[in-house]
Order: structure tokens, then C-alpha cells, then sequence
């Protein structure tokens, strides 16, 4: 199960939507910094990962002392891990996925009564031409899609 929640940046002027593991509370994320000022900060990869001109930002202790009780290696338990694994991460494939994917999908379900057949196969190209536009914006988990 996950929780899902929204984060402004830490200037405050953008969301995030974010996913958290049931098991790790909230606070695994320490920041989220949107691409204006993460050109400021100083990139540690042992607490943070990029995602196309973005940063999160871990708490390591809570991440490791958590994940040790989910059986999970604590020499594993890294940024990336917790990143690409989905254990704390965008909700979606980027962190404004929760706002632009129903807009997106909305067009495309709206064939859904009118032409049940076309729908399916608008959909599925839709879908397949998203991911794709999103690998080629240098998203990481279109990337695992």
C-alpha cells in the first residue's frame, strides 16, 4: 500500500506529487527541489537522485533503519533505489503526473462510448506515444516502463 501526498518545492512555487511505502513514514523525503533551484544545490548522491532537473532529497536513517525491517538489504537502500523501486518517489512517472495524466487520458476516454474499438486502440497508442515522449524528456522511470 502507498501513501500519496503533495509537496511544494522548496521555494514553494511548484507541487510535487509524491508516493511513499506504507511501511516508511513521510518524512523518508527531506526536500524536493524543482528544476529552477536545484541549479543552487549542492548534489550529494548518498541522500539524493535527479530526475530530469529535479531533486529529492532522503533521510537516509529513516530510509535504512525502515527498510532493514522490511528485509531489505541496508547496503542497497540508496537514493536510486528507493527512487526507481517506487519506495518513495513521484506518483507516476514525474512529479506532476497527478495533475497532467487524467487531462491527458481524459481526451482519449472520451471514445470510450462512442466507438468502444477505436477507443481501445487510441488508448494503447496514446499510452505507448506517452511513455515514449517521456523517455525522450529524460524521465527515469519512463525509462523502467
Amino acid at each position: 500500500m502507498m501513501i500519496m501526498s503533495q509537496r511544494s518545492c522548496a521555494c514553494g512555487k511548484h507541487m510535487a506529487g509524491l508516493s511513499i511505502d506504507c511501511i516508511i513514514p513521510e518524512e523518508v523525503i527531506a526536500s524536493v527541489y524543482c528544476p529552477e533551484e536545484s541549479k543552487n544545490v549542492k548534489f550529494d548522491e548518498k541522500t539524493m537522485v535527479k530526475d530530469n532537473g529535479w531533486i529529492i532529497e532522503y533521510d537516509m536513517e529513516i530510509a535504512r533503519f525502515y527498510g532493514e525491517h522490511a528485509h531489505k538489504d541496508p547496503a542497497k537502500i540508496t537514493p536510486e533505489f528507493l527512487f526507481m523501486e517506487g519506495l518513495a518517489s513521484w506518483t507516476g512517472m514525474t512529479p506532476t503526473d497527478q495533475v497532467e495524466l487524467p487531462k491527458e487520458r481524459d481526451q482519449v476516454v472520451r471514445l470510450r462510448d462512442q466507438d468502444p474499438k477505436r477507443y481501445m486502440e487510441e488508448f494503447k497508442k496514446w499510452a505507448n506515444n506517452r511513455v515514449e515522449r517521456l523517455k525522450r524528456e529524460g524521465w527515469k522511470k519512463a525509462t523502467k516502463a
